[in-house]
């Protein structure tokens, strides 16, 4: 699965535009900019700096809207110069980060160029001792991908006309629990630039017979209907989120068994986050909140219905008092 250094110019396609979402440009911008206007931003204060993003990568049609409640706090894109972009791997497994060989990634809003000085960086940090934390994939994998070709037309359109603003993919597998903190010590310098900013690629709760997941939140079979169930299962994994309860979120995740595919990406967040907030050095404070949630549908019927949880976040780097 590895592959050579990238070459002069390799472009990795949009290969879910015309179906998982329009390939019109014009079209796009045009509902990418409505679900913006219909979304609200949290209150400006000039001593907090937007680090990272929590966002769904569902057909735009159904996620678009909650995606829009993370982006809309881009309000300085201009401060910025790189995004690491964390999402699962829904087709190939893994047991380390996968990242790209390609120079571009295309998208109808136009290319996002990758930043592969960084990419080497993070090969020669995480591979040593035997290990390779970081590997790079062939381009047929991350093209089949969708949980990160869903952010870069959000990305794209967010960094409108920066052409400088430059790309990490990393494709976040099956990480052994022992690894996220050595994870974390080589991401972190990056998380806390000020010039970087992260997006984890995320739906939650994917409820019904088809994904093979019904459960009943602390076996409440009749007090309160499926979808509010299924919405309460949700906020509990949120809330840990928001506490950045590494350990907690692990135990949630083994005991109820949420069927959260970027479940490992929103792990390595919390893991960066756990060595900042433990470093003796750290003068920073680090606050996340989920501004909203929302279901595909409302399922009734445990039988015949399903539905897709998506719910957005924001995480803030705030210099301790």
């Amino acid at each position: 699965m590895n592959s050579s250094s990238a070459a002069s110019k390799l472009i990795r396609k949009a290969y879910h535009a015309g179906s998982w979402y329009t390939d019109d440009p014009e079209e796009l911008n045009t509902q990418l900019s409505g679900y913006l206007a219909n979304s609200q931003p949290i209150p400006e204060d000039s001593h907090q700096h937007l680090k990272a993003l929590i966002g769904p990568h569902a057909g735009f049609r159904y996620s678009g809207p909650t995606a829009a409640w993370a982006y809309i706090n881009i309000r300085n894109p201009e401060q910025y110069k790189r995004v690491f972009l964390l999402g699962p791997s829904h087709k190939v497994f893994l047991d380390f980060i996968a990242t790209t060989v390609c120079t571009e990634w295309a998208t109808p809003l136009g290319n996002l160029k990758v930043d592969h000085d960084t990419i080497k960086e993070l090969l020669s940090k995480g591979n040593n001792d035997g290990d390779e934390l970081f590997q790079q994939i062939d381009k047929k994998y991350e093209e089949n991908e969708h949980s990160l070709e869903m952010h870069i037309p959000y990305i794209r359109k967010m960094f409108e006309g920066q052409d400088d603003v430059q790309l990490v993919p990393l494709m976040v597998g099956q990480i052994p629990n022992d690894k996220f903190d050595r994870y974390a010590e080589i991401l972190k310098p990056y998380f806390l630039d000020a010039q970087t900013l992260f997006v984890v690629s995320s739906d939650f709760c994917h409820w019904g017979k088809r994904f093979q997941f019904t459960l009943r939140y602390k076996d409440d079979k009749k007090a309160q209907p499926i979808y509010k169930s299924i919405e309460t299962l949700d906020h509990e994994g949120m809330n840990l989120i928001e506490m950045h309860d590494f350990s907690g979120f692990q135990q949630y995740l083994t005991s109820y068994k949420n069927t959260i595919c970027g479940r490992f990406p929103i792990q390595m967040l919390l893991a960066i986050i756990k060595s900042v907030q433990k470093s003796n050095s750290a003068d920073y404070e680090v606050e996340t909140k989920f501004v909203k949630y929302a279901q595909s549908s409302q399922v009734q019927d445990d039988e015949e219905d399903s539905s897709v949880s998506y719910a957005s976040s924001y995480t803030l780097l705030k210099p301790k008092k």
